[in-house]
């Protein structure tokens, strides 16, 4: 359910960005591409890396709306390595320091999704993911590099929801095509996230 309410979030807030270019403020489309780090802390325990696309409309050179596509990869307890492909809804305001640079502020909601991660079906054993809410709040500094580009770094912190499931399958009897027991470890990923790239 929550997972369907997220898709309509997303779709208003596209319908949101597309009807800007229907009045007559000053709007125009902006592009952001990153690539960074997701990690515990400073020690960098875990780590996995994130890649991060963001594409909307910039209402009178300060604010922007529009949507995020990524691909993150994390490692949980020194395991093997999950991946996640969060979509998200991005709001974002920014701020001039100086001519050339400029701070930023903004904040990601969305559903991050774990078909990325093959389920995997061994003898008795199957285990299966599951993705869920993600928010990610962060703060950031653009650098002119000419007229129309950007260079940008940012620092955030990213929580997601992400769910594994292991079910054991019954050896012989009755049923023995069905799964019997079921184990289900939620988790709350949470990240300190340090990202540079462009955009325009």
């Amino acid at each position: 359910m929550m997972r369907y309410s997220l898709m309509k979030f997303f779709l208003l807030c596209c319908g949101l960005i597309f009807s800007g270019f229907s009045y007559g403020q000053r709007s125009s489309y902006t592009s952001q591409y990153q690539v960074g780090i997701l990690s515990y802390g400073p020690f960098f325990k875990d780590a996995g890396f994130t890649l991060e696309s963001f594409h909307g409309v910039e209402f009178n050179n300060r604010f922007a709306l529009g949507s995020t596509l990524g691909l993150d990869s994390y490692r949980i307890e020194g395991d093997e390595r999950y991946w996640i492909l969060p979509i998200s809804a991005r709001l974002v305001t920014d701020a001039s320091l100086n001519p050339k640079t400029r701070l930023y502020l903004g904040v990601d909601g969305g559903y991050g999704f774990a078909g990325l991660n093959k389920e995997k079906v061994e003898n008795q054993r199957k285990v299966s993911y599951e993705g869920g809410f993600m928010l990610q709040p962060f703060a950031g500094l653009k650098f002119k590099a000419n007229k129309k580009h950007f260079w940008s770094v940012s620092l955030g912190y990213k929580r997601q929801h992400f769910t594994v499931t292991e079910e054991m399958r019954w050896p012989g009897g009755i049923g023995n095509d069905e799964y019997g027991s079921k184990y289900t470890t939620a988790y709350t990923l949470q990240r300190l996230v340090v990202k540079a790239g462009w955009g325009f």
